[in-house]
């Protein structure tokens, strides 16, 4: 039976299984492409991964929630950043900004945890992570089935 109810959600704990799972084989390599050429937010591809595992799925609310919240974060904070760090690749300041980019992911990740607090429901292990990322790849209009077949394959490793 499909709940919605608040679940006790650890942003560390999301961090760390990202941490992992982003260091995994060809995972970084097909959620950049996801962002270069289909705007895709790498953090929302991780948090549909990470809430497979925890048998959990988004509800419509919650995902407009999530999109709210993953939009101004992009474009207001790691979009700029990440600019920047790219224009300063080769000097002295790339390092210090990559660093500040990555320690306003970890950021990101807690205001998208936050943003889908009580917007969860509980499902079928193997129902879930189709229907989480099938949401999201229509709500960014990802239509390339090869990416899509990429990303379902590594983000599930």
């Amino acid at each position: 039976m499909l709940q919605n109810r608040e679940y006790d959600l650890s942003f560390e704990e999301f961090w760390e299984f990202s941490v992992r799972l982003y260091a995994k084989p060809n995972v970084a390599t097909a959620c950049l492409d996801a962002q270069n050429n289909f705007n895709a937010d790498v953090n929302i591809l991780l948090l549909t991964a990470w809430l497979r595992c925890k048998n959990l799925s988004i509800t419509q609310e919650g995902w407009g929630k999530l999109i709210e919240t993953s939009t101004d974060w992009q474009n207001n904070i790691l979009k700029p950043i990440r600019t920047r760090r790219m224009e300063a690749k080769g000097t002295q300041f790339y390092e210090a900004l990559k660093v500040e980019e990555l320690n306003l992911e970890k950021q990101a990740q807690r205001e998208l945890i936050k943003s889908i607090s009580g917007n969860l429901i509980s499902a079928e292990n193997q129902q879930i992570f189709a229907q989480n990322i099938n949401t999201y790849f229509d709500i960014i209009e990802l239509n390339c089935s090869e990416t899509q077949a990429s990303l379902k394959q590594y983000l599930l490793s």
